[in-house]
C-alpha cells in the first residue's frame, strides 16, 4: 500500500498521449493499477489541464524507483525540455500539489522534479526546480 509522503513530478517526453503512455508501460512490465491502467503514475494531465487518475492514491507506483510506496507521481503531456507546458498545465499542476500536500501533509521540500531521484532532465527543462518550489508554497 502506498503512504504518499512525496510528489513527484515527470513529462511525458513525448506528446503520445494517455493511451500510448499505458501501452509503453504494458510492454515494460509495469503491474496494473486497481483502475485497470498500467500508467506508472498516479495521474496523467492532458495538455488542456485535464488530470486523468491511473492510479489510486493508494496503489504503489511504477514512476520514481525507491519511492514508488511512498509518493504519489504526476505527469505532463508533452516534451518540457522542447516545448512550455501549458498555462492550464501550470495552474493545474500547482492546484493538483497544493490539494495532496494539504490531504497528505507533505511539505514544500518533498515536492520535486523526477530528476531529483535519476540521472534524468524530467520533468524537463522548462518546468525549473524553482518553479516546482513555487507552486508548493
Amino acid at each position: 500500500m502506498n503512504k504518499p509522503s512525496w510528489l513527484i513530478i515527470h513529462h511525458e517526453g513525448a506528446d503520445n498521449g494517455f493511451d500510448a503512455v499505458n501501452e509503453w508501460h504494458k510492454q515494460k512490465g509495469f503491474t496494473k493499477s486497481s483502475l485497470n491502467f498500467f500508467v506508472g503514475y498516479h495521474a496523467y494531465m492532458e495538455k488542456d489541464g485535464r488530470i486523468l487518475q491511473a492510479r489510486l492514491d493508494t496503489d504503489i507506483g511504477c514512476h520514481t524507483i525507491k519511492y514508488n510506496d511512498k509518493s504519489l507521481g504526476i505527469c505532463l503531456r508533452g516534451n518540457l525540455s522542447v516545448t512550455q507546458p501549458t498555462t492550464t498545465q501550470r495552474h493545474n499542476l500547482r492546484l493538483w500539489i497544493q490539494q495532496k500536500m494539504l490531504e497528505y501533509n507533505i511539505p514544500p521540500e518533498k515536492v520535486v522534479a523526477h530528476r531529483k531521484f535519476s540521472d534524468t532532465l524530467c520533468c524537463g527543462l522548462n518546468l525549473p526546480d524553482n518553479e516546482i518550489r513555487a507552486m508548493a508554497t
